[in-house]
């Protein structure tokens, strides 16, 4: 029990309020990035995934306290941030393709 407390000890709560404050603005950025940078389907979802794969990073690290975790626990949530990266890759790429098929088809 001690342990948890040590770990909710080395944030202050300026600290959550910051990474509040920074995921307020990369929620804005998701919502206007459409907007106002005009650009195709694929890219657009690119950087879209990329804002989500940021917000992702800081409600780990500070949010479920593996920013003071032990190694291990740093290496397990890396390693399944790496693994809905490249399922997310995949997914868009296969989007992506079946797309192009879709217009392709309903062109001819």
């Amino acid at each position: 029990m001690s342990n948890t407390n040590e770990i909710t000890q080395k944030f202050s709560s300026s600290i959550y309020i910051k990474v509040f404050f920074i995921l307020t603005i990369l929620t804005g950025l998701t919502i206007l990035q459409p907007l106002l940078i005009h650009m195709n389907y694929l890219p657009t979802l690119s950087v879209q995934m990329l804002i989500a794969f940021t917000k992702i990073t800081f409600v780990v690290m500070y949010y479920m306290h593996i920013k003071g975790a032990s190694s291990i626990y740093k290496r397990l949530i890396l390693a399944a941030m790496l693994l809905v990266a490249v399922l997310a890759t995949f997914t868009i790429y296969d989007t992506h393709i079946r797309l192009l098929m879709h217009n392709d088809f309903f062109s001819n």
